[in-house]
């Protein structure tokens, strides 16, 4: 129950302000009429670079936090002001309000599930959970190579 309700928060809350719409297998569907705009404005050749590079920073994060997680002093400060943390915090920030950050649908994940990540981390101690074990095996599956 707790994973769907989380799983709900992330879709409802993802890239910035959007219009509630159903989910399905196009990612291209569920971008809302701003993003989608920007978003063709690019070239199949464009589409791919920005996809790729969206990518790349995703698994550079994801890559950094399965570093720290079990790091005592994460656990101490969390991503507070102050907090080593709060960089990488920032930078999923920035990521996840990346006018193409929809691309990324197309991996079936978003940003915001790298905060959700690390917050559950920060909250089990480094310990695997339910939720921690689920993302980790969907990011891997989409996002190998």
């Amino acid at each position: 129950m707790r994973f769907v309700v989380i799983f709900l928060c992330l879709i409802f809350f993802s890239c910035g302000p959007n219009e509630i719409k159903p989910i399905d297998s196009t990612y291209e569907e569920s971008i809302d009429s701003s993003t989608e705009s920007s978003i063709k404005e690019l070239s199949p050749e464009e589409k791919s670079k920005e996809t790729e590079k969206l990518k790349t920073e995703f698994k550079k994060l994801y890559k950094e936090l399965i570093e720290f997680n079990k790091e005592k002093d994460f656990h101490e400060l969390g991503f507070g002001i102050g907090s080593p943390y709060k960089k990488w915090y920032d930078d999923v920030d920035l990521l996840k309000n990346d006018p193409n950050c929809k691309l990324l649908l197309k991996y079936g994940i978003l940003p915001e599930e790298l905060q959700t990540l690390g917050n559950e981390y920060l909250n089990s101690q480094g310990k695997e959970t339910e939720y921690t074990t689920f993302i980790n095996s969907e990011i891997k599956r989409n996002f190998k190579d």
